[in-house]
């Protein structure tokens, strides 16, 4: 099997990096701060050769796992960031694959909380409808 080198892949553009690390910064500066301290991202999904990825694979890495992960009063919170669809930048809305849809059915199974968001406002609504307090000032 040849080795991947990313030097000579086409370069693929990700929509949901900005995002993401909006986000992120929303995240960090709302949640409480016993919560925002376990606040993580797992980095998956990055290219990586077939060895590596083999031992990742064996020493626990999991497809799927969700963009966002944190722990509020005893409880996994997981956040999957997707894009919506600009037509004007040609950005098609993005939706969750199969293996986080599997990530998404063992975190729930498992007593936690999982949900899709696209902006920070959607982040903002699900924090509220999760019953978070956040330290966010609101005008």
């Amino acid at each position: 099997m040849p080795r991947r080198n990313a030097n000579t892949a086409p370069k693929r553009i990700n929509h949901e990096t900005p995002v993401h690390n909006d986000i992120g910064d929303y995240l960090r500066s709302v949640l409480p701060l016993v919560s925002a301290r376990t606040l993580f991202h797992c980095p998956n999904g990055e290219n990586r050769s077939d060895k590596t990825g083999a031992l990742l694979k064996r020493m626990g890495v999991r497809r799927g796992v969700a963009d966002w992960l944190f722990v509020h009063e005893g409880a996994l919170y997981c956040i999957e960031v997707k894009v919506e669809a600009d037509p004007v930048r040609g950005i098609e809305r993005t939706y969750p694959r199969p293996e986080q849809k599997d990530f998404e059915r063992d975190i729930v199974a498992a007593g936690g909380f999982y949900a899709v968001c696209r902006s920070i406002a959607d982040t903002r609504e699900l924090l509220d409808h999760w019953g978070i307090p956040t330290r966010e000032v609101r005008r």
